[in-house]
């Protein structure tokens, strides 16, 4: 298996650039690509926001392979669009897997690093102990297996007065979730390709295959299939009536109401039927149909609805959580993206998003994207977080005090 995966993954990078599309193949794909440098990038610095990032331009590689396969004429009827779509679908996930175990070890990490810890991540096979997650995830490309999760020390200068157990233990299944909140605004912007199906549907029920795997007493890709019956334990001790069958309920419902997944399946058959491989907006006139995410926080199990207005130049998204089994929160969200072509059509964005819940806890983030040339665009952005606000506890990169958290990134990404 593993020297399968190795060869399909040097494989992948030769053959998407040897078979990239011609500009006439390439029109049939109507978003962009890009390849980013990103502070979030940097060990210290790791960031859930960065790895997302990076989980969408892996998932860019794959969809420029299968464009490749089409354009020199493997795709020139639907019967071979079809074999290509399901052999992509077959092989991919195998290359995939790195990246989601990658991703859901550094939902814990990056919880670990807010705490003012040093993480460590391990793939059981191999025993090597990686300080930065892409090592990590490039050694688990040709390994793969059950891999956890540790801390190897460092000291913590500020602890947040909330409880953190739960977002320690739950990292990584919240981790997998809020990566399908990042594809939803991927295919937003109009950038989506129907290979990122896979990946969608992974991130947004991972929850429920962990408790699977919990209950069939398999690790998966994992050993974090202990997190499950950890975070029961942790319910149980707060006195509320959660069940591993509650927490599946919720990560299938997720993705079965969200529009995003129907989009995707969309896009699948009208690749197949037609040759366009781009993923449509799920909207209705200006109202973007709403997607659902289901988290395991502190305060017991929520719901949080995504949805957005549109206009030409902006979008303003409106989100609102619920706690719904747990201790009752109810958390709003607000914002604004401008957006403009930059590189080759690529939309920027100025945004600025702003939180507040029945706690009085609050938040906001903000990025800016500009043109630095004719390929390239930098990002800067910041976010600032009170320690009890929900999406705060999963996305507090560093601690300024013991309630507020933050982080402040810059991003350099080449458009192709």
């Amino acid at each position: 298996m593993s020297v399968r995966i190795t060869i399909a993954s040097i494989s992948l990078v030769i053959a998407a650039w040897v078979l990239r599309p011609g500009p006439a193949e390439a029109e049939a794909f109507k978003g962009t690509r890009t390849l980013s440098m990103d502070s979030g990038y940097v060990p210290s610095l790791t960031s859930n926001r960065a790895f997302w990032q990076f989980g969408i331009e892996f998932e860019g590689a794959g969809s420029l392979l299968l464009d490749g396969l089409d354009g020199v004429g493997l795709g020139s009827s639907a019967l071979t669009r079809a074999s290509l779509a399901v052999g992509s679908y077959l092989l991919w996930p195998e290359i995939q897997e790195s990246y989601f175990v990658a991703n859901h070890e550094l939902g814990h990490g990056s919880r670990i690093t807010a705490l003012g810890f040093e993480p460590y991540y391990v793939w059981r096979s191999k025993g090597n102990a990686h300080a930065n997650i892409f090592s990590f995830f490039v050694e688990g490309l040709s390994t793969g297996g059950a891999a956890f999760t540790a801390t190897s020390g460092g000291f913590s200068s500020v602890m947040p007065p909330a409880n953190w157990t739960a977002s320690l233990i739950a990292g990584g299944m919240n981790n997998s979730t809020m990566f399908a909140e990042a594809l939803e605004d991927h295919v937003l912007l109009g950038d989506g390709h129907f290979m990122e199906y896979m990946a969608y549907v992974r991130a947004k029920q991972d929850a429920a295959n962990y408790v699977q795997a919990s209950e069939s007493g398999s690790t998966g890709g994992s050993d974090d299939s202990n997190d499950v019956s950890n975070i029961l334990s942790h319910y149980a001790g707060r006195g509320y009536g959660i069940s591993g069958s509650d927490i599946e309920a919720g990560s299938q419902l997720s993705r079965w109401l969200s529009a995003t997944h129907w989009a995707y399946g969309l896009a699948a058959f009208r690749y197949v039927f037609g040759g366009d491989p781009s993923v449509p907006r799920p909207a209705l006139g200006p109202l973007k149909l709403p997607d659902f995410s289901h988290y395991l926080m502190d305060e017991g199990l929520s719901f949080k609805v995504r949805t957005a207005l549109l206009a030409s130049s902006a979008q303003y998204p409106i989100e609102l959580e619920y706690v719904y089994k747990g201790d009752a929160v109810v958390e709003a969200s607000v914002g604004y993206r401008g957006l403009r072509p930059l590189a080759r059509g690529r939309m920027g964005v100025n945004w600025l998003q702003l939180y507040l819940n029945s706690k009085g806890a609050f938040g906001a983030k903000a990025q800016h994207d500009s043109p630095l040339g004719e390929r390239l665009i930098g990002s800067l952005g910041a976010s600032l977080y009170h320690s009890s606000l929900l999406e705060g506890q999963r996305n507090i990169a560093r601690f300024a005090s013991t309630d507020l958290g933050y982080e402040a990134w810059g991003r350099v990404s080449w458009v192709y």
